[in-house]
């Protein structure tokens, strides 16, 4: 019988020795930093988001999103996006399963700067678009109206970049103002 209680002793004293450093490797400190709820990690996102669209090159875009994984643990290695239109939304799944969402982007028609940050600006920039493809006349060709939707988005986009303009946070028909 003291043989068996020597081997059990044994056994957990080599599971805690090598397991810990095992569940070091697959679970590294700072993957807790990634575990804040969607509710502590939107802000920062949407900080991050705001930094790199003022951002004049790729590199400073790219240092504002650094500098967010570097401080919340957040990897944001292959990012998921929506297949809506005129919005895509670009995210990351977090380690509980939920979404963190990153930026909102133009699917055509936009030049690489046209993201919207907040889901109150996202909405607002489909309302835009919406309200300028909804104003034609039947005999007009859709592509006309969709341009002239997709031009509301870009000013806006530019206005928020300048500062210029206040969001409403407008509800919108598209794929961000019809989602939960």
């Amino acid at each position: 019988m003291a043989r068996i209680w020597l081997y059990l002793w044994l056994a957990l004293i080599g599971v805690a020795v090598v397991g810990v450093p095992v569940v070091m490797l697959l679970d590294p400190p700072t993957a807790g930093l990634a575990r804040l709820r969607v509710g502590e990690l939107q802000p920062r996102a949407e900080a991050a988001c705001r930094c790199a669209r003022a951002a004049r090159n790729r590199g400073a875009k790219a240092a504002c999103w650094d500098r967010f994984g570097a401080a919340t643990g957040v990897s944001l290695g292959p990012a998921s996006g929506t297949a809506c239109f005129p919005l895509s939304q670009r995210g990351v799944w977090l380690a509980d399963g939920s979404q963190l969402t990153l930026s909102y982007s133009m699917v055509v028609g936009g030049n690489g700067g046209d993201e919207f940050c907040t889901r109150a600006e996202a909405m607002q920039a489909e309302a835009l678009f919406f309200r300028e493809y909804q104003a034609t006349d039947q005999s007009e060709v859709d592509s006309a109206a969709i341009n002239r939707g997709l031009a509301a988005m870009r000013r806006f986009s530019r206005q928020l970049i300048e500062r210029r303009i206040l969001v409403s946070g407008e509800q919108s028909q598209g794929c961000v103002g019809s989602a939960p």
